[in-house]
């Protein structure tokens, strides 16, 4: 799975991150000492990107998933998340919050 989380194929990339967030859900043992680097994998696919640039939505969907598998990661291990959580929270701001200070009403 870690290969798969930098996969060029987007498509295969944007399933692999969701299907990290179930094992955080559902069998979060399976990640226990991986945290920090599948947290890294994640933090690296949260970006904003305009529709002109991914037509397909499949960036988008890479975004979306890693935000939510994050959120599961969280959930799964509180302890280890804690050093994670101002990062997540402003890439987060980042990519809601436009250059001129107003969340963007489009991505």
């Amino acid at each position: 799975m870690l290969i798969n989380f930098k996969d060029q194929d987007l498509s295969i990339r944007k399933e692999t991150l969701a299907s990290g967030g179930e094992v955080a859900k559902y069998c979060p043992e399976i990640l226990q000492g991986k945290v920090e680097q599948i947290v890294q994998y994640y933090m690296d696919n949260l970006a904003v990107v305009s529709q002109q640039n991914d037509p397909e939505g499949h960036l988008e969907a890479c975004c979306n998933n890693s935000a939510w598998a994050i959120g599961e990661l969280g959930l799964a291990y509180p302890n280890e998340f804690g050093t994670f959580a101002p990062h997540f929270v402003n890439r987060i701001v980042e990519i809601l919050i436009d250059e001129n200070h107003k969340v963007r009403d489009e991505f």
